[in-house]
């Protein structure tokens, strides 16, 4: 009897040394960090789950210089504030969901997919946001770089909206900012190229443009 509790628990020790080198591998769940104090990724934690601390916890979420390929869209539900570091490119989405707010500061975010069905490399359905210094680019192939709706609240500051370019342009209804709902959004020192539309603005939205520039867009700004 004895000799087959010891095989168990051999068993057991296997396994949880297995699973901390899948946890150092992907980043899953770990003791988190004191509220306020910046939490770095890639490192102890995956985007997402760094992302639910910030929001329960109030810690700024700090993505480190280089290349980063998103395995699934990273979804929002709560206030964070998200930045980068020097030259931080992000290949995938963003869903900024019901309930969101909140800041993206210093990012490159590339839309992950190329597929007509793709999504937006940010999407921005709710709450308050602020876009600081970002460039954000959908696909160039019907896919939106940014798409805003619902009653969410705005403000894009310093911001580069447009195509990737590494992928072959088609005008299949991409646009670089795109308006739906009753949105109310705010454009200062931006720039949307590169798209079939620059803009396109849709239902009761509220959209106020200064000094921004639309450039090598088949149609600069469309109403509906």
């Amino acid at each position: 009897e004895g000799r087959s509790d010891r095989s168990a628990a051999d068993r057991y020790s296997a396994r949880s040394e297995l699973l901390d080198k899948e946890n150092a591998v992907n980043g899953t769940t770990q003791s988190p960090p004191a509220p306020g104090v910046p939490i770095t990724v890639p490192g102890k934690y995956s985007l997402q789950e760094a992302i639910q601390i910030g929001q329960k916890h109030g810690n700024t979420i700090v993505i480190s210089s280089g290349i980063h390929r998103l395995r699934q869209e990273v979804v929002i539900d709560g206030n964070v504030r998200i930045v980068g570091e020097s030259e931080t490119t992000i290949h995938g989405s963003f869903v900024c969901a019901q309930g969101s707010s909140g800041m993206l500061s210093g990012l490159q975010i590339v839309a992950g997919s190329t597929d007509q069905n793709g999504s937006a490399a940010v999407v921005i359905g709710s709450g308050t946001w602020t876009l600081r210094d970002c460039v954000v680019l959908g696909s160039g192939r019907g896919n939106d770089a940014l798409q805003i709706g619902g009653d969410a609240r705005v403000t894009l500051q310093g911001c580069a909206l447009g195509c990737n370019g590494t992928d072959t342009f088609e005008s299949v209804g991409g646009a670089a900012l795109w308006i739906n709902g009753f949105a109310t959004v705010k454009v200062s020192e931006c720039t949307m190229l590169g798209m079939e539309r620059g803009a396109f603005v849709h239902g009761c939205s509220n959209v106020d443009f200064k000094f921004s520039t639309f450039s090598e867009n088949d149609e600069a700004l469309v109403l509906r």
